[in-house]
């Protein structure tokens, strides 16, 4: 017995009228079926289960002349919660004397949002002829070694030989119910798939010529005809994919003067690239190539049969067909794969050798299969494999930090309020005075804090208003200055600005380049225990460069793209040195950007920091 429950099922079957329901309906007549409401009354039955069961429409399904296993088995399925379910039963009744076998299933459905239930009744008996009947079908095929996929009328696949599965280098279970060209994309380039599309829309004949190499590094041709089979039943089709060993047709006909042209016409509608050289001695020569071996390799064909490669094929190609031949001789090997790279196009070369009894000749053949897109799929998985992985890094510094960072203040403040409390109760309003100012630090903290969040937040969702007019940064810098100058001399730094004696007019949103330069600065207090820090500004041609340089602990070079990533900083963790969440670069760099300059950083471990900003030149129009 097969069953599935039907809680937040989401393949609930639900249709809007029975009608709609009828319209879908895919058991022929012969089978009987019928669907009764959760009252056991039969709303609808098809000719099959009137004859077989003698009930209509109307009638109570389960009533004297209803076998009793049958209506226990459907009364609980209706009190239960499956979707479906599927079981064998013999079955008699009062109006018939003889017994039979039926495969019954059940399976709930919704029609105008109210509950019914289906009931399918297929005869054992003719199910199990059906299947011996397969089954001779299915072992006359396999042991006839045809390579044969069948497809249902939407080429979905439905069937693989054995030997086609070697073929196509994929079992059944991989490719079942997928469309037939998905089966065939690793065979057969792009074009050669799309031509086999149009002949299925057309229900048209198709044919592809390929070159193969089974399991041993044999060669051989394969053939592939796709052949629509129209159902006589209901007017569609199903369509036979076959693939046929040519090679031996091929490899007879070489030597045969009237078969040349159609061995020039196969070799030609292969997909790869092919390219056969006779061995002359220690000479190679061109014996022949395919259309579109020779287009990408801009040969002209008549002019190089029978000519030696070293004045035909290019030197790099050359060498790599000439290492692969030394190869597959030193290495006593029937193939030889090797890489090449053309045009931007990545190749799948492979080499094999064919001795020639009759003429005692040697032929290698060297086919080049276009990889480039299997290459561009794997560097953007790696691309997507390294970008998960600084996710997760991003993820885990954002919780850590996170959590120091709003756990840090908020502890302080616990410990502050009882301090107070107790200042309270032995009036000591003096030093309640001196922890409020601590309480606003700390609180002042934490609102920065969120507003970094918020701000990185709405940069990434493209949501900042830019206000921009032309000013002279000179004036934003010297701004900066004054403010952070008494925490600098607070903290022992020397804290200078060197700007420019000439008015630097740039582009830009005053509050945001404010934001900036003073995120810059305050970095660099953070990290410079001692020393010196200045900004500068200058003119280079047509950029203002605006610079904050610090002696502080810098940063190692290979660390600082990562670094301008959100909640990134060199030590993470509860153990790290400094506070903050890491986000005071990242604002600076992508308002920057947002702005229309650029944003460099030059830094060295132990030597200290200078980030420079560059903004176009601005005119006043006069």
């Amino acid at each position: 017995m097969d069953q599935s429950q039907n809680e937040n099922n989401p393949f609930k079957r639900t249709y809007n009228t029975l009608a709609d329901y009828k319209q879908i309906e895919e058991l022929p007549d012969t089978n009987p079926l019928a669907i009764i409401n959760s009252n056991s009354e039969i709303i609808y039955c098809n000719n099959s289960f009137k004859q077989s069961f003698n009930k209509n429409e109307g009638e109570p399904f389960s009533d004297a002349n209803s076998d009793a296993d049958l209506v226990h088995i459907v009364k609980g399925f209706i009190k239960s919660h499956y979707s479906s379910f599927h079981f064998d039963l013999q079955l008699g009744y009062n109006f018939k004397n003889d017994f039979q076998n039926y495969s019954v299933d059940v399976e709930r459905i919704y029609i105008a949002n109210a509950e019914y239930f289906v009931l399918r009744f297929t005869s054992v008996e003719e199910r199990l002829k059906l299947e011996d009947r397969l089954n001779t079908i299915h072992n006359a095929i396999e042991y006839g070694n045809v390579p044969v996929i069948i497809t249902n009328e939407f080429g979905e696949i439905i069937y693989l030989t054995k030997s086609i599965e070697k073929i196509l280098n994929k079992t059944i279970e991989e490719v079942y119910k997928q469309f037939f060209t998905d089966a065939l994309a690793g065979l057969m380039r792009e074009e050669d798939i799309e031509k086999a599309r149009e002949a299925f829309s057309t229900k048209s004949e198709w044919t592809k010529v390929i070159v193969h190499f089974d399991e041993k590094g044999s060669l051989s041709y394969k053939e592939f005809k796709l052949n629509p089979i129209l159902r006589t039943t209901d007017k569609s089709h199903n369509y036979i994919i076959t693939a046929n060993d040519i090679t031996h047709y091929l490899l007879k006909n070489q030597i045969v003067k009237e078969s040349e042209k159609k061995l020039r016409l196969i070799i030609n509608n292969i997909s790869d690239l092919l390219l056969i050289i006779k061995a002359d001695g220690v000479t190679f020569l061109f014996e022949n190539a395919n259309n579109n071996f020779c287009e990408v390799f801009s040969i002209h064909k008549s002019n190089a049969l029978n000519g030696n490669i070293d004045s035909i094929l290019d030197e790099k190609f050359k060498k790599e067909v000439l290492t692969a031949i030394s190869d597959l001789h030193t290495n006593n090997a029937l193939n030889i794969e090797f890489e090449s790279l053309r045009n931007e196009k990545f190749y799948n070369g492979k080499i094999s050798f064919m001795d020639y009894n009759i003429t005692h000749e040697r032929f290698y053949i060297v086919t080049l299969s276009d990889v480039t897109t299997q290459k561009n799929y794997e560097y953007q998985l790696k691309k997507s494999i390294y970008k998960e992985k600084q996710l997760n890094k991003l993820k885990t510094a954002f919780l850590e930090n996170m959590s120091h960072e709003i756990r840090t203040p908020f502890n302080a403040i616990s410990g502050y309020s009882e301090i107070i409390e107790d200042c309270l109760q032995s009036n000591d309003f003096e030093t309640i005075s001196e922890f409020m100012v601590s309480v606003r630090e700390v609180l002042n903290r934490v609102t920065n804090l969120f507003g970094n969040i918020v701000e990185v937040s709405q940069i990434e969702s493209e949501e900042v208003v830019l206000e921009k007019v032309i000013l002279n940064c000179n004036q934003v810098l010297r701004s900066v200055y004054e403010k952070k100058r008494f925490y600098a001399q607070q903290a022992g730094i020397e804290f200078t600005t060197s700007l420019s004696d000439e008015e630097l007019l740039v582009e830009v949103d005053w509050i945001k380049l404010e934001k900036i330069v003073m995120s810059l600065v305050e970095n660099s207090l953070k990290y410079t225990a001692h020393g010196q820090i200045q900004i500068s500004s200058e003119l280079i041609e047509d950029q203002v460069e605006i610079s904050v340089v610090d002696t502080g602990e810098g940063m190692n070079p290979g660390e600082v793209k990562f670094l301008l990533e959100p909640f990134s900083q060199e030590e993470v963790g509860y153990t790290r040195k400094y506070q903050g969440a890491g986000l005071g670069l990242t604002i600076a760099y992508k308002l920057t950007k947002m702005l229309g300059g650029n944003f460099d950083v030059l830094s060295e471990k132990g030597t200290g920091t200078k980030i420079i900003l560059s903004f176009p030149v601005a005119h006043l129009n006069e």
